[in-house]
């Protein structure tokens, strides 16, 4: 296996293609290329790994020479451009979970999944994506307002702030053995992060929020 190099697969729109018009049609591709990922699929090639972009545009002969020509126009070299995702060491995705064997919480991350062009609010666009509007953006304002517990060292700690994400923590229980559970990142009113349990997140801009 002397030879061997691993793959890397790449999603095109809202990876490399910004994405930010839209679905166009499979020959559209009108949008600027995401700032840095030209240079990381460099660096990735020059380290040995094979960069194959996938994307269903592929399917339909337009699409995939739109594809090709994008990435040659933008200066991308890449190894191969397909419609199917092959067997790959990982893939870079806009729409994908990581799926970490921890069920809990999985299926409210994905009926509240967005994509970062979707809900720039969670993840701000670079300038020259964001264009006009990036001036206006108040992030923090813009995410959930919520409440939750979190203990540390025996003692409850009751935080109010706004809701980043779903993340998962670990826990050495000394009766009940190792777990693994989830927790909601909120940034609090004070300006810190608090990591706490998903059962213990209330959110207030609902009309039950009040309930606790």
């Amino acid at each position: 296996m002397k030879d061997y190099k691993p793959t890397v697969v790449f999603d095109f729109d809202g990876v490399i293609h910004s994405y930010r018009s839209g679905w166009k049609g499979p020959g559209v591709t009108p949008d600027p290329v995401v700032p840095g990922i030209a240079e990381v699929i460099e660096e990735l090639r020059e380290g040995g790994y094979l960069v194959v972009v996938v994307s269903t545009r592929c399917a339909d002969p337009e699409g995939r020479a739109a594809v090709e020509s994008y990435l040659t126009v933008n200066g991308i070299i890449v190894d191969g451009v397909m419609a199917e995702k092959p067997p790959a060491l990982c893939y870079v995705d806009d729409r994908a979970i990581l799926f970490t064997g921890n069920t809990e919480g999985l299926a409210n991350r994905i009926k509240e999944f967005r994509t970062w062009v979707e809900d720039p609010f969670y993840y701000p666009l670079p300038e020259d994506i964001a264009g006009e509007n990036k001036s206006n953006q108040e992030p923090v304002e813009k995410l959930r307002p919520c409440k939750g517990t979190y203990w540390y060292r025996s003692e409850r700690h009751d935080v109010v702030g706004r809701f980043h994400g779903w993340g998962s923590d670990y826990e050495d229980f000394c009766e009940e053995g190792p777990g693994n559970f989830s927790v909601g990142i909120i940034e609090c009113d004070d300006g810190t992060v608090a990591m706490c349990r998903a059962d213990t997140i209330v959110f207030l801009d609902r009309e039950n929020g009040e309930r606790r």
